[in-house]
């Protein structure tokens, strides 16, 4: 590629997009923490535990999945816009809305375009196996920590 984007200081953690990224992060993780064990809690009389466990993770990440998308359209926009580096909150905002709309209305502006529901649809299936993923690892690790008593 001839174009390239200048990198951030890496000990600078706080850079373009950052905010984004951190409500990204807490939607993903909101989704196991805080809407699973209500979903386990809905599934408990239905599936046995263990299914119930993946099923309730798989459906809370993909309801926080819908949330997340467009903060990480704005996180990956504004991240590699230099452009936006320099912009005041209003500006940013301004240039974020006409990129939200290409990415996710059709030309009409009145309803989702294809493309944004197969990303979202990708995005989903994605973000749900590994936060569902992440959070197996965890209550093996809960369920296994007194072995090493």
């Amino acid at each position: 590629p001839t174009a390239s984007v200048p990198l951030s200081n890496i000990v600078r953690p706080w850079g373009p997009g950052a905010p984004f990224f951190v409500l990204r992060n807490f939607c993903g993780m909101a989704g196991i923490r805080w809407l699973s064990p209500p979903i386990q809690r809905a599934l408990e009389p239905a599936v046995p535990s263990g299914p119930r466990e993946l099923l309730s993770d798989m459906a809370a990440s993909m309801l926080t999945c819908v949330v997340s998308a467009p903060l990480n359209a704005c996180w990956s926009y504004l991240v590699t816009t230099p452009s936006t580096w320099k912009m005041s909150l209003a500006e940013c905002t301004r240039a974020l809305l006409p990129f939200l709309r290409r990415q996710y209305l059709d030309e009409t502006g009145s309803r989702l375009s294809p493309l944004a529901v197969r990303d979202l649809s990708v995005r989903c299936v994605y973000i749900a196996s590994c936060f569902s993923l992440f959070s197996g690892i965890e209550r093996l690790a809960v369920a296994l920590w007194p072995l090493s008593k």
